[in-house]
């Protein structure tokens, strides 16, 4: 990618160099368009793709305005004046992007954009706040993303930095560079040779029992398998279901006997953790098992991962 950004350039430098110079372009004027980009990145996460986007951008933007004074009138009678002499070379490369922009031989700016994936750690996270394990695979990782925009009301109202954080996954999974490496040890989310995303150890609450006491609180999954961010009286319900099937049995005298439990409408109630094990011929199992079921039924709700006690 670099070296057919390079070839890029030197073309462009091979065709303006019998051009003979006229009015070359300020101190003034280049610090002015600098200054313009910075802005543009502050408020997109990304560069303009033509100069058309720039100026569009700058004529809207109070701040520039207000803040630059004279430099501002200045560099877009600059800009405006030399449009037919303004080259605008974006190389949309993975994992850096950059920006040239030539005025005939002259460099009015160069910029390299590496931050292609400003939400990727905050998605990661809430990936794994959610599912309570890492995305096995890039769709369930961009169909969580995805998800959440349709969420703006319950989970988080979507930015620039979740759109531009979307955007660039779909484009590295359309370009089949993005590589998901997964196993009990390692998670890596991989683009071209770099690591955008990373968890060494993979995250895992498996074998973690202060992770997901009684208390903790439990998540809901609709029909298609993703999240849902429920109100506090609906986990008080649950919870209230739970204890009252609960008074007939008696908690077991075991210094770790909560269990980290997942209900499926599919496949019922089992561990969620591998190496954990629950009798599922119990009393106790087959009463949680009806109960979750009537539940699930009741709340159109398609999967449930809940701490529980052990009972005898």
């Amino acid at each position: 990618m670099k070296n057919k950004f390079n070839l890029i350039l030197a073309l462009f430098l091979t065709l303006m160099v019998s051009c003979e110079k006229k009015h070359p372009p300020t101190k003034e004027n280049i610090s002015g368009i600098e200054t313009f980009l910075d802005r543009y990145f502050e408020k997109n996460l990304d560069y303009p793709p033509s100069l058309e986007d720039l100026l569009s951008f700058c004529q809207s933007d109070n701040y520039l305005i207000q803040t630059m004074g004279d430099r501002y009138n200045t560099t877009m009678l600059f800009l405006t004046k030399n449009k037919k002499n303004i080259s605008w070379v974006l190389d949309d490369g993975f994992v850096n992007e950059q920006l040239l922009i030539l005025k005939k031989r002259d460099t009015l700016a160069y910029r390299i954009n590496d931050r292609r994936f400003p939400c990727g750690y905050e998605y990661l996270t809430s990936y794994e706040n959610c599912y309570l394990t890492d995305p096995r695979t890039p769709e369930d990782f961009i169909s969580f993303i995805e998800d959440s925009f349709s969420k703006a009301d319950t989970l988080w109202k979507p930015d620039k930095c979740d759109s531009i954080t979307l955007m660039n996954f779909i484009k590295c999974k359309e370009r089949g560079i993005l590589k998901w490496v997964w196993n009990n040890d390692d998670f890596h989310i991989i683009v071209n040779a770099d690591t955008i995303c990373s968890r060494q150890p993979a995250f895992t609450v498996c074998g973690k029992k202060d992770y997901y006491p009684q208390s903790r609180r439990p998540r809901f999954f609709d029909r298609d398998g993703y999240y849902l961010a429920v109100s506090e009286e609906s986990v008080t319900s649950f919870f209230s279901g739970i204890q009252n099937i609960s008074r007939e049995f008696h908690r077991a005298n075991y210094e770790d006997n909560v269990h980290l439990m997942e209900f499926n409408i599919k496949t019922g109630l089992h561990c969620f953790c591998e190496n954990d094990s629950f009798e599922n011929t119990s009393k106790w199992f087959i009463s949680l098992e009806h109960y979750l079921r009537t539940y699930a039924d009741e709340n159109s709700i398609g999967k449930i991962i809940f701490a529980v006690p052990e009972m005898e």
